[in-house]
């Protein structure tokens, strides 16, 4: 059985050192994009979200709490892909936020 770990740190340096700590524990030289989320990231975030699927990379949206309309978009992306590379790992930050979808984080 495949075990998820979900982490919710309240600090971004926090969760600096728990991103880099686990790619070094695993040994894992993954690539890892970062980008930040605002009006109109949605097409470039599509675009590397769908290589870092493939790729097995790693990916890190900033200010999910701008996009959490577009979250859903992109949980149906994975979920609907026939191939997620096992290597690729997704990590949101975000502000508190009622609007956040509550389905993201439980399948997360």
């Amino acid at each position: 059985m495949h075990q998820k770990n979900k982490i919710f740190l309240k600090n971004f340096v926090a969760f600096w050192t728990v991103l880099l700590s686990s790619s070094l524990c695993c040994g894992c030289c993954a690539e890892c994009h970062v980008m930040s989320m605002g009006r109109g990231q949605e097409s470039a975030v599509r675009r590397v979200l769908t290589q870092t699927i493939v790729h097995g990379s790693w990916l890190v949206l900033q200010n999910g709490h701008f996009c959490t309309d577009y979250l859903m978009e992109t949980l149906s992306q994975i979920t609907s892909s026939d191939m997620v590379h096992s290597g690729f790992r997704l990590w949101i930050t975000s502000e508190s936020c009622d609007q956040f979808p509550v389905n993201f984080l439980q399948v997360g």
